[in-house]
């Protein structure tokens, strides 16, 4: 392992042991959190989600622990935290087994399928609000059903 990858395996062991401390505070001892919106100019003109839509309602599922309900709001969150953890996996294999081997890279298909996530919820979604009048997230519903 050169020295750059040594520092990076150690931040994210940082980040993985705060992101641990954080969810046992805010689980066990039910940590409150203050989740403010911005406001979305595409939210507020168009009255359609964007690509980010349910990022914010995703994250705090999740470290609620309700798996399905983020992914419903933003899958590209519960995606995000799959690929930290298969780099993290492959990161310690890398630090205790062989530093000179690397046994998880980087695929050309996970970047793909993240931008196909991404585009695919925001058409999806969309169209499910606009043509079939459903709105899981339930905050332009009032705009489009008459």
């Amino acid at each position: 392992m050169n020295r750059v990858d040594k520092i990076n395996f150690y931040i994210c062991n940082v980040v993985v042991f705060l992101g641990i401390i954080f969810c046992v505070l805010y689980d066990c001892f039910r940590f409150k959190l203050r989740f403010s919106m911005t406001p979305c100019l595409m939210h507020e003109l168009l009255h359609l989600y964007c690509f980010g839509c349910g990022g914010t309602r995703a994250v705090k599922a999740f470290l609620e622990f309700n798996i399905i309900d983020s992914i419903m709001c933003n899958p590209i969150v519960v995606y995000g935290i799959l690929m930290f953890t298969y780099y993290y996996i492959g990161g310690w294999f890398r630090y205790v087994l062989h530093p000179w081997k690397r046994y998880f890279r980087y695929r050309e298909w996970m970047a793909k399928l993240s931008v196909a996530v991404v585009i695919g919820i925001f058409v999806i979604r969309n169209i499910m609000l606009v043509i079939w009048k459903i709105d899981y997230l339930g905050d332009l519903k009032q705009f489009w059903v008459k």
